[in-house]
């Protein structure tokens, strides 16, 4: 079976790390920390590293995108060595109180790197057309997050506003609730969500899915609440743990599935996109002194 989204095993792993049983989540943990162990062990030794049984790895390796351990193995040794080869094993070494000012600055750096990177290994195109579909021939485009998250929703507001998009997002709660109600079968909502579990996102989201229109998620989590109930889920990449929330590295993969977004549709509005941006830009320029 080929890798899965076309991409990073390792990043595939992280993004549906939350969904694993904890049993299974011994067995990410491993694999996350010290991949190599797997390349030279057979099952039965992998498991007893792991503190699992067989069964266990192998139902590990199904939820991964893989029909057995060897495929999976294979796979795997072949990611591992190719991140050796292009120079970009990621660092999982945390900041400390003992790092000097270029250390946090490099730690930080690599942190935002590793994440845009993973976003890249991440990305399902097919979804991606698809997003871009739905949004060009859409009524009306609404964008629904909270905290960072809601900053991701008004980045993407300014940036669709200037192709001559009708869009909004608003950072009231109750408002984005009557917003989401208020849309039709014409329309399409997008639901951005580091974890993908924030409950006022996903009630949102589910009132706007009861009216028909498209559901388009953006998060790191393959499997979580709103993608359940999405139509189309784009993954980005992270290097933030499940309790850290509003690390950068999150932010800015968040902001590049916007960009690449706005990027794709413009392409596909072509000439009319262009003349709606330069409409805006000029309104905007006359501000300027």
């Amino acid at each position: 079976m080929a890798k899965p989204r076309g991409g990073s095993i390792l990043g595939t792993i992280r993004s549906i790390y939350n969904s694993l049983t904890k049993s299974e989540q011994k067995v990410a943990d491993v694999i996350l920390a010290e991949n190599e162990k797997i390349i030279y062990s057979t099952i039965t030794d992998f498991s007893e590293i792991c503190g699992v049984s067989d069964a266990t790895v192998l139902r590990f390796c199904r939820s991964v995108g893989f029909k057995g351990y060897q495929s999976f193995k294979l796979e795997l040794a072949i990611e591992i060595a190719n991140i050796k080869n292009e120079g970009e094993q990621e660092e999982h070494s945390e900041i400390t109180g003992e790092d000097s000012l270029e250390e946090i600055a490099r730690k930080t750096i690599n942190s935002n790197l590793f994440a845009i990177n993973e976003t890249m290994s991440l990305l399902d195109f097919k979804a991606l057309d698809k997003a871009v579909d739905v949004i060009v021939h859409s009524r009306k485009i609404s964008l629904f997050g909270a905290g960072l998250s809601q900053i991701t929703a008004q980045d993407a507001v300014f940036k669709f506003m200037r192709l001559g998009l009708d869009v909004s997002a608003y950072a009231n709660n109750h408002i984005q609730l009557m917003q989401a109600s208020l849309l039709s079968s014409s329309d399409v909502a997008i639901g951005i969500s580091f974890s993908g579990s924030t409950q006022d996102t996903f009630e949102i989201l589910n009132a706007a899915k009861n009216t028909g229109a498209k559901i388009i998620s953006i998060t790191h989590h393959a499997k979580s609440p709103i993608t359940k109930i999405s139509d189309i889920v784009l993954i980005h990449g992270s290097k933030e743990g499940p309790l850290e929330g509003g690390l950068l590295s999150s932010k800015v993969s968040q902001l590049v599935i916007v960009d690449i977004l706005f990027n794709s549709i413009f392409k596909r509005m072509s000439e009319t996109a262009n003349q709606n941006k330069e409409l805006a830009l000029k309104a905007l320029s006359e501000k300027l002194r």
